[in-house]
């Protein structure tokens, strides 16, 4: 777990900490879907309806104030699933599956872009020593 607030240190400072928010509540959800199924509660549906409420709220619909960033057709099936009450342990997982391969993306572009920043100023520093003394 420690890594994991590193990690949201990183993307806050990245303005994208609404991604790993977002990504821990979808598995809070698929957790509590699985539970409620294999119990075979009688309130699931509520449960769930309750849980997606919630994370529709805080990440999906446009009034979102930490909305994630998911294609319009992925936000439409999230919505509609929600709204009629469609519900299981997979109701956000296409969402979830954008939202991992965008971190995926920009963690990897970060990393590149480090990775030649560092050559960069180690070329200039050997410069420095070497060529310029």
């Amino acid at each position: 777990m420690q890594g994991l607030k590193y990690f949201e240190k990183h993307l806050s400072s990245e303005f994208s900490v609404e991604n790993v928010s977002f990504w821990k509540a979808c598995r809070d959800y698929r957790h509590l879907a699985s539970r409620l199924l294999e119990r075979k509660a009688a309130d699931v549906n509520l449960q769930l309806q309750l849980k997606a409420n919630e994370i529709m709220g805080l990440y999906i619909t446009e009034e979102s104030v930490t909305q994630v960033n998911i294609p319009a057709p992925t936000r439409k099936n999230v919505i509609a699933a929600v709204k009629v009450g469609k519900l299981d342990a997979d109701t956000f997982l296409a969402a979830e599956t954008e939202i991992i391969n965008l971190v995926r993306r920009a963690c990897v572009l970060c990393c590149v872009h480090a990775w030649y920043l560092s050559t960069l100023l180690r070329r200039i520093s050997f410069m420095r020593v070497f060529v310029l003394a």
